[in-house]
C-alpha cells in the first residue's frame, strides 16, 4: 500500500508541479527583490523541482523493492540490504497477516516515511 501512497503522491505531485512551474515563470521574471537573473532563478526553481521529483520516483521504487524482497526473500533478507530489522519485521507480520488495521497501517506508514 505504501508504493501505492507514493504512487498516487507523485501523480497528485505533477499537478502540482505544472502549476508551480508557472508561477515560478512568471515570478522570475516580476520579482525585484532578488539579485539573481530571472533565467537564474527559473533554473534554480527547476532544479529542485527535479530533485522533488527523483525523490518521489526513488521513494517508489524502494518501497516497491522492500515489500517485493521481504515477500520473496523474508524479512531477513531485507535486514541484510540495510532496512531496519523493526521495519523488516513489522512490514512481513503485516503482510503474513493480511492486517488492515488502520492504525497498525498509518504506524508502519509513519515509520517508513521517517525512515525514508
Amino acid at each position: 500500500m505504501f508504493a501505492l501512497v507514493a504512487a498516487h503522491g507523485a501523480l497528485w505531485a505533477s499537478w502540482y508541479l505544472v502549476c508551480a512551474k508557472l508561477a515560478a515563470m512568471v515570478l522570475a521574471v516580476v520579482d525585484p527583490t532578488s539579485w539573481m537573473s530571472p533565467r537564474k532563478r527559473y533554473r534554480e526553481f527547476s532544479a529542485y523541482m527535479a530533485a522533488l521529483k527523483e525523490i518521489n520516483q526513488l521513494v517508489m521504487i524502494e518501497t516497491f523493492i522492500l515489500i517485493h524482497t521481504i515477500q520473496t526473500h523474508g524479512a531477513d533478507a531485507a535486514i541484510a540490504k540495510g532496512i531496519p530489522e523493526d521495519l523488516a519485521r513489522d512490514y512481513a507480520k503485516v503482510l503474513d497477516s493480511g492486517s488492515r488495521a488502520e492504525t497498525v497501517l498509518r504506524d508502519l506508514y509513519h515509520r517508513h516515511f521517517t525512515w525514508e
